[in-house]
């Protein structure tokens, strides 16, 4: 497999990596214009397969020796470490080369294989094509238009006309074709009947051709979109690539199975043994019969073409005798004429009516007589011929060679090139894209390997440990083909020296051959080896795949250098922005500084300082780029260094300037530094913080603001940081990753950073009401906190007026605040603003300090607490209106000041914190004492009684839960409930008022009520109870005697014993408490470790498939491939952390002087004229005015540029989208619309034109930026708080409403499965507005609730008369009369609906006695079964005994000893054991390596499939081996009972497989079947004093058709007739008959099963049913388990059905559209995440719901759905890279580097954010430039200036309009040269 990079360079050297044939990259010179304008980028790699050719050409030598060294170690000439391939030693030099070990990039070798072997990877490729090809015409088997009318599709595919192609009503075939296909349809009717009457079973059916082969329509219209004879290229989007993969697969779905349609022959079909061989089936005698009939001989053409296919031969030494007679098996000799001959004269012999037409006989005779003139060798064949016209053919499989096969598919290409070559295609050496070249190198020779390329030894060393080496793993297998090759090459050449049969030699052949095939299947993957030892090596595959894989590890991952990594710790007086660094850090990351005349004396400095000293500098690069390590010289040595620093060199650049030397100097304060805390599981995962060298610390130092970005602690946490090395790095990290800048959380929109924990705690002290200070507290702590600031010029701290005057003056903590604010946002307007605190007002004793009320600074009400620093909060606002920098300030600012008044208040928890009070304990005890009854009405309801003893309530419920286990899950959903609502109660009356110390006196109280940390479940959990344990969502489990632990009793309702914990951290815990706490605590600590990586595969999953999902300059979200995703970012452009304050209108206003001051520049820009029409309709922006009508869009550059600037609604100042545009209308005229336009001036200082304007620049200024990679930020935003969740999950043991891990597998369900069936599907139909009643709820819910016969019988009984008169004919019989009589209406009504008698007695007619006959016929089976087990044993017994047997049963087992092993024979069904067994082990063995990447769902298939395969070794081992029969058992009669049984058993089993006649019908037939004399006889031999009662039977048949009833002597119809109804009574009786021979069945059991099972109403898809909502605020509904849309249309009299919500986006998709299904997914995600309290903004959720339905489908993000990504590369470092890179190769594909993966993997810039801007040299605005800087007296640069940040050179990575180009240009002169550089 090659892979060749399309790149512009000519003078880079080839990199060869080793992939299957291995990997080439070749490089293609571009023509460029400009020689100043050079790009040096790769533009597109392409995959495909060597061919033979191109891998000698690559190769330097041919590897023919097996040995590697000799006696001394030295390598062997042509052997795998041949020195032409490279040395091997440390200083040995290249024979190839010259070059030296280092230097050496290492050669390839080959090996010559003598035959062709299978590719191992494109081995299920082969066998696919093989099977839908015709062995006799070479063809496809289907007709040939039919392959036309695929290839003309696939044609509009390629040309980019996916609706032409999809519309399948557009083709048609002729009327010829038509004729031929209903001829051969009606003659596989007529063979399918005949099969169906010789077997009894059905044969398959085949493909309808009316139905799915008939499209109609007239003409086929096609456009022209050839370029002369070459297609025009078409760059492949998603759904281009998905319709082209669904074409082709439809096409081998489609073709014919087992008879051509071309030449009417029926193939043999194909069996595979590993990926090594290949079977061809014998054909069955009838379809030969008919091949041979129309003279066709598969088996005649097969050896044929063997001969044909030698003597080409794959190597020129091989013999076409010895591989002919490979093939193995029986050929027919003799030409196919004479076989067609004899044929059709037998077929005339066997006409009924003897007639015949003298024509055909004289063409017989014609025949005869032409037949004559053979020789007499064919005269004597024909003596060999039987009836049939045909010798006798082996019936054993024949192995098909790679030779033949490589010959069947060279005619197959030869035959339908057309589709081969479009399905197939390759690249070949010019790396042209015209599709005809392409395909015109398609050949089926690369599913064959015979030229296999050897890596270089680089690759594979040999390990060397003293004298002693050993061989590289890929050695061994190397040589083992390279041995198998040379003695296959031998047998072929020489003749044996030993005379040996031909078919002992052509077995030796093949054998070799099948070395050869294992060496190469273990080479290429270690899986797909023959035996089992050799699977755990090491094979390309294996080196590609997982995460130490080519792919992942070594492309993906790439090495880091200037980077340090240690243990942090806290440091609260950093800044927020900083990062602490140690000086052994700072001396060893260095940085290049390029030495200037403005900073020559600096770094002469530095250089003078050295390497050991800080800040210095390590090392100094000359011009030439030598390194000076500087730690070796002295000072003085290095004076002298720095002294040239500046000196002119003689070296230049491409432009002439002198090149200057680089001081390597050392990490300084200021430096800026990427930080990141793995794992990164958002985008601010790296940050870039300002470095602080720190003297004497050892540890990383980090402020505690960044812990929620790193979610990071100090419990031995460590970080990584990087030091860029450029200043274009640089400048990103200061302007765009700097630690401010990533202020808000891209997840939601809310703040980021924050203080935490203590200082949340000091910040609610210090606020509160009765914080004072006097002036010199005051002024202490004010200075403390700004001294950060003051090196500000002409600071003077301005203390703000006392808050009491008398008798002190005094100043409060919120002056301190206040104080704080102003000099922080210095000059600037103050901050307005309300919001709600984290601390409930209840607390504080007025109401007015709920809320955070803040006016210019001054905060008039509330406490600064966790919501302060939250969204909408303090800081949040700071944020908005002085920018980001003035946040960060602001924190540290803070930082700095609750640090000091913890230091003077203090804050200590203690056990003072957790007492009660008397009263609050009392009522705590009284509150827990109703737990008890809660979980006894809980269970009383359960089980639908009231008021029974606590024994009577224990055995309802052991019944109930042991009839219907599943049932218990809605016990503990009532339990749980019902005692969460006595936790909740004992929480609130104990805290926190009932601690005996006050809230915020007490600190554990003000710590977890402030959101400082912990919450209240932890709080109630240490002082007032824990509350019921659960563990995923369930109560604690029972064992199997129904106790949860041994000292409870078994279904004990106490609460107590269901998990439920009265008891406190405080007090302690009970044994048994403790131990089903740690049960759910150990539940969390599990679920964190195992989780924790499911929820991570999610967010890689989202994050692979989403990653080239980004927004272009029209705000569109796009692929790569430029489909578009969303018209509109998240339907209103705006990014997530822009926008949180788009639509805060009130605080906009009321902070109106603070967003003027922000626009001051962009109001400046625009008049009143630009925004005249912000609140009109935003079509009349684009209407012409004269004649209302939307203008064309111009066609040529200038004019489309500027229709985009007067038209765009995201560049024209005023038009809004219409929903923001209707919001901010309402709010001015609605909310305000009371005041008049001068008094809404006076109020608010802004008129409503000014405060619209500013809304609109602050919308515009909130849209997503171009470039902005909102597909990895959405994927992260829902993966991040995932795996977050998952990681704090035992911070809540036990508590199951804290319980977030039940939400991974919902979540993996509906992204990564796209499951069409969840697992607990609900259905919510709303209820009419003018039927919102509950009546019409009960309604409603009584017609869909599932209504079984058992919920309404009162008593079921049964009476048996084991020896009576059978009321139907007199007869001797055992009669049973079953008794039912039904509940009385008024008992159920209310429960079930109205359910009435007549629909009772229609389900216990039609449906109870159906399922009772069943079920009674299977347990009767059974215990024959069973029965005849025991006779067995019984015999066994006495022929241990001695007991004497009769010699006629001697005879009589004789007789039918030889009669049943004939009909055993005849089946042809005895298997030997070991065998059998043998191949069941390799049948696992293969399936679990094929699963062993698969998803979760294909553990259910191969567990399927095992038990099957289990089942079938137990039947075959169960009496199926003559030889058991014969040699086990004792005496005969023994046997004779095995043989019975074994023949019973068999006939069971080919009657379940293929025959679909039902009993009565048997019956009905008349012919007794062998099964039943087989049971007559076996009646006889178990039970002989039957014989008497046989005289009262009317016949045989009676006897047999009992049996076949399961022992019943009636039919079912015969029963349901004889029911007998009393309506009075509510009863049902009928009467069963059994015969007397039938073992006696548990009857009352079979009847409450019968009744569970039996349904007196149902609605398909729905379980449960209940009523929901209230109906006073109209959301009464009623919600079912399961998803039915018809059962909600049928009622849609009660149902709103424009209001219907399900969560089986399936079935919404199928029901109600794509749409629909879009909504739905977004709501169920939200609601996954909204039930634990976790917000995801929307933008997030309908990107990601889009792209799953954007196709109109529902698509997974699993590997499934990523393969319909047009880039190879991310699906290859996706998973099963080797799948993935081998589909690549073999259809051709080009990867043109656009997505992130491709980019990251090749070296290249990310084509996302920064790196999706390029720029374009305007020449004609240079020339203009030029020409005023002439007339101006200055001289411009004569060439273009390349600089390290001029991108000028880079070609612009998107495709844009000339409106979207990008034009940078600067004037820069200079006063002593006067010349202009042009730079970014």
């Amino acid at each position: 497999m090659k892979t060749r990079r399309e790149v512009d360079d000519d003078d880079s050297e080839d990199d060869v990596f080793e992939v299957d044939d291995f990997f080439n990259e070749k490089k293609k010179e571009i023509e460029v214009k400009d020689p100043h304008l050079v790009s040096k980028e790769i533009s597109s790699v392409s995959f495909s397969f060597y061919d033979p050719k191109e891998a000698r050409e690559i190769s330097v030598k041919r590897v023919t020796n097996p040995v590697l060294f000799d006696a001394l170690n030295n390598p062997v000439v042509d052997g795998l470490y041949d020195p032409a391939f490279g040395p091997i030693e440390q200083f040995g030099v290249c024979s190839t080369c010259g070059l030296s070990q280092h230097h050496c990039p290492g050669h390839f070798g080959h090996i010559d294989l003598v035959v062709p072997v299978y590719h191992p990877l494109l081995f299920p490729t082969v066998t696919k094509v093989l099977r839908c090809a015709c062995l006799n015409c070479h063809k496809f088997k289907m007709h040939t238009e039919r392959v036309n009318m695929f290839r003309e599709r696939l044609d509009l595919i390629d040309r980019g006309e996916l609706e032409s192609a999809a519309d399948v009503s557009q083709w048609k075939l002729s009327k010829s074709t038509m004729r031929e296909l209903s001829e051969i349809e009606e003659e596989n009717r007529k063979d399918r009947e005949n099969t169906r009457k010789e077997e009894g079973g059905e044969a398959p059916e085949m493909m309808d051709l009316e139905a799915n082969l008939m499209p109609k329509l007239d003409s086929l219209t096609r456009k022209k979109t050839k370029r002369g004879n070459q297609y025009v290229p078409l760059e492949w989007t998603t759904s281009a690539l998905t319709a082209k993969r669904e074409l082709i697969d439809s096409f081998f779905k489609s073709v014919p199975k087992a008879r051509c349609e071309n030449c009417r022959a029926f193939g043999p079909g194909l069996s595979t043994e590993g990926s090594t061989k290949i079977y061809r089936k014998p054909l069955p005698k009838k379809q030969l019969v008919t091949n041979l009939a129309n003279g066709i001989d598969v088996d005649f053409s097969m050896k044929q073409l063997a001969k044909a296919a030698s003597a080409e031969g794959a190597d020129e030494q091989v013999d076409s005798g010895t591989v002919a007679e490979m093939t193995g098996g029986t050929v027919v000799e003799g030409k196919s004429k004479k076989i067609k001959q004899k044929t059709k004269k037998n077929s005339r012999d066997r006409n009924s009516d003897g007639s015949s037409s003298s024509s055909s006989s004289s063409s017989e005779d014609d025949d005869e007589d032409d037949s004559s003139s053979s020789s007499s060798s064919t005269d004597s064949e024909e003596d060999n011929y039987d009836e049939g016209g045909f010798k006798e053919r082996s019936t054993k499989p024949m192995y098909v060679t790679p030779i033949e096969a490589r010959e069947i598919l060279r005619r197959l290409w030869g035959n339908e090139f057309e589709w081969c070559a479009r399905v197939w295609c390759a690249n070949g050496r010019d790396q042209s894209s015209d599709l005809t070249t392409k395909r015109q190198d398609s050949n089926p020779n690369r599913f064959f390997c015979q030229t296999i390329l050897v890596p270089p030894p680089k690759l594979r060393p040999p390990s060397k440990m003293g004298d002693m080496v050993f061989e590289h793993p890929q050695n061994t297998h190397l040589c083992a083909i390279i041995q198998a090759n040379l003695s296959l090459t031998e047998l072929f050449r020489t003749p044996p020296t030993v005379p040996e049969p031909p078919e002992v030699r052509a077995s030796r052949a093949v054998r070799a051959w099948l070395v050869i095939q294992g060496g190469v299947n273990r080479l290429m993957d270690a899986t797909k080896a023959d035996r089992i030892q050799d699977r755990v090596g090491i094979g390309i595959r294996q080196q590609l795949e997982k995460k130490q894989g080519l792919f992942r590890m070594n492309m993906m991952g790439k090495r880091v250098n200037y980077a340090a990594r240690s243990v942090i710790s806290p440091d609260p007086y950093l800044g927020t922005g900083e990062i602490g660094v140690p000086p052994v850090f700072a001396k060893t990351l260095t940085f290049p500084e390029l030495v200037t005349p403005h900073n020559v004396e600096l770094m002469r400095e530095l250089v003078e300082r050295g390497a050991d000293e800080h800040p210095g500098a390590n090392a100094v690069e000359d011009e030439r780029g030598r390194i000076i390590n500087l730690a070796r010289f002295s000072k003085e040595k290095r004076r002298a260094i720095a002294k040239t620093l500046l000196s002119v060199s003689a070296a230049k650049d491409a432009d002439g300037r002198p090149l200057a030397r680089k001081v390597y100097r050392h990490l300084r304060n200021g430096d800026i530094m990427l930080t990141n805390r793995q794992p990164t599981l958002h985008k601010p995962g790296i940050l870039a913080h300002c470095a602080r060298v720190l003297p004497g610390q050892r540890t990383i130092r980090m402020h505690y603001a960044n812990c929620s970005t790193f979610n990071a602690d100090f419990d031995g946490d460590e970080i990584n940081l990087h030091f860029p090395q450029d200043h274009q790095a640089r400048a990103e990290a200061y302007e765009i990753v700097k630690a401010e800048e990533q202020f808000y959380a891209p997840t939601d929109g809310k703040p980021l950073r924050g203080l935490i924990q203590d200082h949340i705690c000091s910040a609610v002290l210090l606020t509160c009401k009765d914080r004072f200070y006097n002036k010199e507290g005051f002024s202490q702590i004010v200075f403390a906190a700004l001294v950060d600031l003051c090196d500000r010029e002409n600071l003077t701290i301005k203390l703000p007026p006392p808050t009491i005057l008398k008798p002190r003056r005094l100043w409060t903590g919120k002056d301190v605040m206040r104080t704080i604010l102003d000099h922080v946002a210095y000059q600037r307007p103050g901050v307005t603003l309300k919001h709600s605190c984290k601390t409930p007002h209840t607390f504080w004793g007025s109401k007015e300090e709920g809320d955070l009320i803040v006016r210019q600074n001054y905060i008039c009400t509330g406490v600064v607490d966790k919501n302060a620093f939250g969204k909408f909060g303090l800081i949040h606002a700071v944020a908005e209106l002085h920018g980001k920098q003035i946040a960060g300030k602001f924190l540290s600012v803070l930082s700095r000041l609750l640090t000091l008044f913890l230091q003077q208040h203090g804050f200590t928890c203690g056990m003072d914190d957790l007492v009660l009070v008397a009263e609050s304990e009392e009522l705590r005890v009284k509150e827990l004492a109703k737990a008890g009854a809660a979980a006894k009405s809980a269970a009383e309801a359960f089980v639908q009684v009231k008021d029974v003893p606590e024994m009577a309530l224990r055995s309802a419920v052991s019944a109930r839960v042991t009839e219907r286990p599943d049932s218990e899950a809605a016990l503990d959903a009532r339990s749980s409930g019902a005692l969460n609502q006595v936790t909740s109660a004992t929480v609130k009356v104990c805290l926190p008022s009932g601690t005996k110390k006050p809230f915020h006196r007490n600190c554990l109280s003000l710590m977890t009520m402030s959101g400082a940390k912990g919450s209240m479940v932890n709080f109630s959990q240490i002082a007032a109870a824990l509350g019921q344990q659960e563990l995923e969502g369930r109560r604690v489990p029972r064992m199997a005697s129904g106790k949860t632990l041994p000292c409870f009793a078994p279904f004990d309702c106490d609460p107590r014993a269901g998990g439920y914990i009265s008891d406190r951290f405080y007090s302690g815990l009970r044994p048994q408490e403790y131990y089903f706490h740690c049960m759910a605590g150990r539940e969390g600590l599990v679920d964190t470790a195992v989780k924790t990586s499911r929820s991570g595969y999610l967010q890689r999953c989202l994050v692979k498939n989403l990653e080239g999902l980004k927004v272009h300059y029209d705000h569109t979200v796009r692929d790569v491939d430029g489909t578009i995703v969303q018209f509109l970012y998240g339907d209103d452009g705006i990014e997530v952390s822009k926008g949180v304050y788009a639509k805060e209108f009130a605080f906009a206003l009321e902070n109106i002087e603070s967003l003027k001051l922000q626009n001051k520049s962009a109001l400046s820009e625009f008049d009143d004229s630009s925004s005249k029409k912000e609140n009109s309709n935003p079509e009349d922006a684009f209407m012409d005015k004269k004649t209302r009508a939307f203008p064309d869009v111009p066609r040529n550059a200038s004019s489309v540029v500027e229709h985009e600037k007067r038209y765009s609604q995201f560049t024209s100042l005023g038009i809004l989208p219409e929903k923001f545009a209707k919001d901010l209308d309402d709010f001015l005229h609605v909310t305000h619309g009371i005041l008049s336009d001068e008094e809404f001036e006076q109020a608010h200082k802004v008129t409503r034109k000014e405060f619209a304007k500013i809304m609109n620049l602050k919308f515009i200024a909130s849209m997503a930026s171009p470039g902005e990679a909102v597909g990895v930020v959405a994927a992260q935003s829902v993966g991040e708080p995932s795996t977050q969740m998952t990681l704090n999950t035992f911070h809540f043991a036990g508590r199951g409403e804290a319980n977030v891990t039940m939400g991974i597998p919902r979540l993996r369900e509906l992204l990564m499965a796209a499951s069409r069936k969840p697992t607990l599907p609900v259905m919510t139909m709303p209820l009419r507005k003018d039927k919102m009643a509950k009546k019409y709820a009960d309604r409603l819910a009584s017609r869909l609730r599932k209504v079984t016969f058992a919920e309404l019988v009162q008593d079921l009984s049964c009476e048996t008369r084991l020896y009576a008169d059978a009321p139907s004919d007199g007869c001797k019989a055992r009669v049973c009369e079953v008794k039912v009589t039904m509940r009385c209406p008024d008992e159920f009504s209310k429960a079930k609906g109205s359910v009435t008698f007549e629909e009772m007695e229609a389900c216990f007619k039609e449906t109870y006695l159906a399922e009772l006959y069943a079920i009674i016929k299977k347990d009767c089976k059974k215990r024959a079964e069973q029965s005849a087990d025991v006779q067995i044993v019984k015999l066994r017994q006495r022929s241990a005994t001695g007991a004497a047997r009769k010699p006629s049963d001697m005879d009589d087992d004789d007789n039918d000893d030889g009669k049943n092993t004939a009909d055993d024979n005849d089946e042809g069904q005895p298997k030997k054991k070991g065998g059998s067994a043998k191949l069941n082990a390799k049948e696992r063995i293969e399936n679990e390596n094929d699963a062993s990447d698969d998803d979760d769902n294909s553990d259910d298939e191969e567990g399927a499939k095992a038990d099957a395969r289990k089942a079938d070794r137990d039947e075959e081992a169960y009496g199926d081996d003559d030889k058991v029969n014969a040699g086990e058992f004792s005496d005969e009669d023994e046997a004779q009972i095995a043989r019975k049984i074994k023949k019973k058993s068999s006939s069971a089993k080919k009657k379940k497989k293929g025959s679909a006649k039902s009993s009565d019908e048997d019956k009905d037939d008349g012919s007794p079947s062998d099964s039943d004399s087989d049971d007559s006889d076996q009646t006889e031999v178990a039970e002989p004093a039957t014989a008497a009662s046989k005289k009262k039977k009317s016949s045989k048949n009676e006897t047999a058709s009992s049996r076949e009833n399961g022992g019943l002597r009636q039919d079912l119809s015969d029963i349901q007739e004889a029911v007998v109804v009393n309506a009075s009574a509510k009863t049902f009786t009928v009467i069963l008959e059994f015969d007397l021979a039938t073992p006696l069945l548990l009857l009352q059991n079979l009847l409450d099963n019968a009744a569970a099972k039996s349904n007196i109403r149902y609605t398909k898809g729905i379980g449960g049913v209940f009523v929901v909502g209230d109906e006073l605020d109209g959301t009464l509904a009623v919600q079912c388990d399961g998803v039915s849309f018809d059962a909600a249309f049928a009622n849609e009299d009660l149902v709103d059905v424009n209001r219907i919500k399900a969560n089986d986006v399936w079935q919404v998709r199928l029901t109600l559209g794509v749409e629909a299904a879009r909504r739905t997914l977004v709501d169920e995600i939200s609601g996954v995440f909204g039930a634990y309290g976790i917000g995801v903004d929307a933008r997030h959720l309908s990107l990601i719901s889009d792209f799953m339905c954007q196709q109109g489908g529902y698509r997974p993000f699993s590997r499934v759905g990523i393969n319909d990504s047009t880039s190879p590369f991310l699906k290859m470092t996706y998973e099963t890279a080797t799948a993935f890179l081998t589909e690549a190769a073999i259809r051709g594909d080009v990867d043109k580097l656009k997505n992130p993966s491709a980019a990251i993997v090749l070296g290249k810039m990310v084509n996302v954010g920064t790196g999706s801007i390029g720029l374009q040299y305007d020449a004609k605005r240079a020339t203009k430039m030029e020409e005023e800087m002439r007339s101006m007296g200055i001289e411009p640069v004569k060439k273009f200036e390349r600089t390290p940040r001029a991108a000028a050179v880079k070609k612009e990575r998107h495709t844009t309009t000339p409106s979207e180009k990008l034009t940078f240009s600067a004037l820069k002169a200079t006063p002593k040269n006067k010349h202009v550089t042009f730079e970014d």
